[in-house]
């Protein structure tokens, strides 16, 4: 999900029967579907799916992430942590398409009744791309029993130049299992830009 115009993404994960409800994995099997604009620019969509095998080994997949026309693979072992609250998910990937090269990756995820937070960080190296560092991440705490308020940021790192975005955060729960998310970054600046999107929370939990 690197930021190359003005993109990030939306999650909309999606429940798999297959998954054993004890595992006590907090990212679930999904989908993760997203779009992010600015003004007088285009519509940024990126999809993502993971899923695990055997419980015990991390697999995404990711399109437009990276780079535009970029597809990425990577593999990963979760780690839990604080009693199943909390995940963290070292990966290691490949690029094909527009990028081309490696990416070593580290994700996490915690949930509690008074916080959460999410947390995705990447160094991408190529022989023929120019390499970089990209970090996405966002806190929310409950305002009401369907609604929860908090930040995002997301910081790019380049070797010429680094770029870092903040903005407001806002979830609103739809159903049991159903959310809408909605991003502002750098809100009153001139680079301002948006994301919108739904998740579908497969694990067992309420």
């Amino acid at each position: 999900m690197k930021k190359i115009t003005a993109a990030t993404c939306i999650l909309l994960s999606l429940q798999c029967p297959a998954q054993d409800k004890d595992s006590g994995l907090i990212r679930y099997p999904g989908m993760y579907v997203g779009a992010s604009w600015a003004k007088n620019a285009k519509v940024d969509i990126v999809p993502q799916a993971w899923f695990y095998i055997g419980n015990k080994v991390y697999v995404e997949t990711r399109y437009n992430y990276e780079d535009e026309k970029t597809f990425s693979v990577h593999l990963g072992l979760p780690v839990e942590f604080n009693n199943d609250k909390g995940e963290v998910i070292p990966t290691v990937g490949l690029t094909f398409g527009n990028a081309k090269g490696y990416v070593l990756g580290l994700n996490g995820e915690f949930n509690s009744r008074h916080i959460s937070w999410f947390a995705e960080n990447e160094y991408f190296f190529s022989p023929r791309d120019p390499n970089f560092f990209f970090s996405w991440a966002g806190i929310l705490a409950p305002v009401t029993k369907k609604i929860q308020f908090g930040g995002s940021w997301q910081y790019t790192l380049e070797p010429f130049y680094s770029v870092f975005d903040a903005g407001p955060m806002v979830e609103v729960r739809l159903a049991r299992k159903i959310k809408l998310q909605l991003f502002s970054y750098n809100t009153w600046k001139d680079s301002r830009y948006w994301q919108v999107g739904l998740s579908f929370d497969s694990s067992e939990d309420d």
